[in-house]
């Protein structure tokens, strides 16, 4: 065995890695109506992409339905920003514009800026009238992981976007010591 070369069995001692967070704190932001939520988008993409010296292909706004992704992508594209919705299938990062996908096609993929939107239109996560209690928090458990996962996928800067009237438990209680809350009325 030469120099620097690990045997079978022996453990190979890294240096221990520490990853500091030195961007703005992920932002929460309420709305009242999709035209507001659409403006908001629009002022965040571009502000994000200018703070970090990025082109608008760096944003990808993140939703829970496809039906709130084709609106998102439509409301976006009349307001002058270029966005469209890709479902898991027709997914192509490299096509112009804003990326508008839902939370389960965003597993796996990173983006410089995410925005999380498109809870105005529908209760999130759904669940039927008389579903058991036990039934209800597996739902909220599984839903709230999925919302972190789409979360996770911001690299440089994250804002969700949550109904005013939000009656959500996944789109409340953001702690103020980790998220910019800002005016959230």
């Amino acid at each position: 065995m030469g120099n620097g070369e690990l045997g079978i069995g022996e453990i190979s001692r890294s240096p221990a890695r520490d990853y500091i967070h030195n961007g703005p704190p992920p932002a929460v932001r309420a709305v009242n109506n999709p035209g507001d939520e659409a403006e908001l988008l629009v002022r965040f993409c571009k502000s994000a992409a200018r703070e970090f010296r990025l082109g608008i292909n760096a944003c990808a706004v993140i939703v829970p339905t496809e039906s709130a992704g084709t609106k998102i992508a439509g409301q976006l594209s009349y307001l002058g920003l270029e966005a469209h919705f890709m479902s898991s299938k027709d997914l192509d990062l490299n096509k112009q514009g804003v990326k508008v996908i839902t939370l389960k096609a965003a597993k796996g993929l990173e983006f410089p800026i995410v925005a999380i939107a498109g809870f105005l239109d529908a209760t999130y996560p759904t669940i039927p009238k008389g579903t058991p209690e036990d039934e209800i928090t597996e739902i909220l458990a599984r839903d709230r992981r999925t919302l972190f996962v789409g979360m996770t996928r911001a690299m440089r800067a994250l804002l969700v976007i949550v109904p005013a009237s939000n009656s959500s438990l996944l789109l409340e209680k953001f702690d103020s010591q980790l998220w910019n809350l800002g005016n959230r009325e």
